[in-house]
């Protein structure tokens, strides 16, 4: 893995894997990454606040169980904050 973006790609392809196609689409094909530090914070963009609900509430303990998120950041602290609107 080169940067924080392939592991996310990586991240995002494992829960393909484990997620119907439009849920995977809605909530997971979005993210970006925005920050990683201290090997403790994982900062994702998602596109609203509605989508930031869910992934937090529904899918953050599965991008959590990504092969390459486990072995690295499992115990990070995750935040998906919503990208500002324009």
């Amino acid at each position: 893995m080169d940067s924080f973006k392939d592991v996310l790609l990586a991240a995002q392809a494992y829960c393909k894997e484990h997620l119907a196609e439009a849920t995977y689409n809605l909530y997971i094909d979005g993210l970006e990454p925005v920050n990683f530090e201290d090997s403790s914070h994982i900062t994702l963009s998602v596109r609203n606040d509605f989508i930031c609900k869910i992934v937090s509430d529904r899918y953050l303990d599965l991008l959590k169980e990504a092969p390459f998120w486990a072995l690295m950041w499992k115990s990070a602290w995750w935040y998906l904050p919503p990208r500002p609107t324009r």
